[in-house]
């Protein structure tokens, strides 16, 4: 059959080169051991992602002459974002929870880790985290999802999406990278549903807290501020 290798300069084509590339570059390139050991260096890399993640994907939007706002950065519908938050929230949440009460012996969870977690350093890892996840997001659920769901609609570039975002947790474990399935199409569903990527930033906010904080509660290891031990 012959193949038709004529390009048009589809803008697609670019989303779908840039958007892994970023990753791969902060995977590789920015990764904690560049900066030498512990929360300072887990801390840096984080916050090269959030730059990385939030402004290479508004430039190429900008290069492409599309609207970085329209792309996930609007305000979300306020019912639609407390109810979808909320119901999706109640449901994981405690899933998370039980999950990680079964890491007390990780030497990886939580990612930025101390002797003695207390609360001034819970917090500072919370604002790293929710600054990271930001542009995460940013990428996946808006860079790479409201485009694709223009061009293909909406389960294709969900589906397409959610593999994306799978791939890139396949160094995380079994476990995590399983769990990517179905997470990724319910974060890709709560960021069309409400506009934008609010309502995924926050839960995916509350998942990595929560997640973090159980882990390091469990570890006999980590002094964890309100443990008493």
């Amino acid at each position: 059959m012959p193949i038709d290798l004529t390009w048009s300069g589809e803008p697609i084509v670019w989303i779908l080169l840039l958007g892994p590339a970023l990753f791969v570059l902060h995977r590789y390139l920015l990764a904690p051991a560049r900066f030498g050991e512990g929360p300072r260096a887990v801390a840096t890399s984080k916050l090269w992602g959030a730059f990385l993640f939030g402004l290479g994907p508004a430039v190429a939007l900008g290069a492409l002459a599309m609207d970085p706002i329209a792309t996930g950065l609007r305000p979300p519908d306020g019912i639609a974002f407390v109810i979808v938050t909320g119901v999706v929230g109640l449901v994981a949440l405690p899933l998370v929870a039980l999950s990680a009460r079964g890491l007390g012996d990780s030497e990886s969870t939580p990612q930025m880790r101390r002797p003695r977690m207390t609360p001034e350093f819970i917090v500072a890892s919370a604002g790293v985290w929710a600054l990271y996840l930001l542009g995460y997001e940013f990428l996946f659920r808006g860079f790479l999802l409201v485009p694709l769901v223009e061009e293909w609609g909406v389960w294709p570039a969900l589906a397409a999406n959610t593999g994306l975002y799978t791939f890139a947790h396949l160094h995380k474990g079994a476990a995590e990278t399983i769990a990517c399935l179905p997470m990724g199409i319910v974060f890709g569903l709560m960021a069309l549903y409400t506009g934008g990527i609010w309502a995924p930033w926050l839960l995916h906010v509350a998942i990595v807290l929560v997640h973090e904080n159980v882990a390091a509660r469990a570890n006999p290891s980590i002094q964890w501020w309100a443990s008493g031990r």
